[in-house]
């Protein structure tokens, strides 16, 4: 697929879904982190990431609303329903869960997902940053962690948990745990 420019139709001048589909995933990764990186430009490093982490706990928040309506569920009851909600969400935008995370433990109670590996990390070794990365504490790791926690609340009764951390390769992969709050 060629790159997006000002004078592109849109997904409208696309002959199939798959196309469109295509058109939608490279238009979200095409603005996400832009305009993080303009605002940080004009600004300053603290009120960009405040930005950014408010904005993406809202987008969590429409992931899920959003969710609800397409697949009908009224109600996130348990974790496993959660889990069923962060694949589906995954198989749209990244075309496959499978190859943004694995499922490290998925019942009624509790919901864990790792990274296959650190996007962020990633994207910042392509530009060239070489300094020795720390989990959690990359730019971009509040951003997630405000995500995912926006399909917390949204998802209502659900506490979220970002581990830091490794994989078995020494790859920075960071693990989210959502647990159903205790009820009083």
């Amino acid at each position: 697929m060629e790159a997006m420019s000002d004078g592109d139709d849109g997904p409208a001048g696309l002959d199939d879904d798959a196309a469109r589909l295509a058109w939608l995933r490279q238009a979200y990764y095409g603005l996400d982190g832009r305009w993080y990186l303009k605002l940080r430009e004009r600004t300053d490093p603290t009120l960009a990431q405040e930005v950014d982490e408010a904005v993406t706990n809202s987008l969590g928040r429409l992931h899920v609303r959003a969710w609800r309506e397409l697949s009908g569920v009224t109600r996130i009851d348990d974790c496993r329903t959660l889990g069923r909600f962060v694949r589906d969400v995954f198989d749209v935008l990244y075309d496959g869960h499978e190859h943004a995370f694995r499922v490290v433990s998925d019942t009624a109670d509790r919901f864990e997902m790792q990274h296959v590996s650190c996007a962020i990390f990633d994207m910042g070794a392509d530009a060239g940053y070489d300094a020795q990365p720390v989990p959690g504490r990359l730019p971009g790791c509040g951003g997630i962690r405000a995500l995912v926690e926006g399909w917390a609340e949204e998802a209502g009764g659900f506490e979220v948990e970002q581990r830091p951390g490794v994989d078995e390769s020494g790859r920075l992969a960071c693990r989210y745990l959502f647990t159903r709050r205790s009820r009083r």
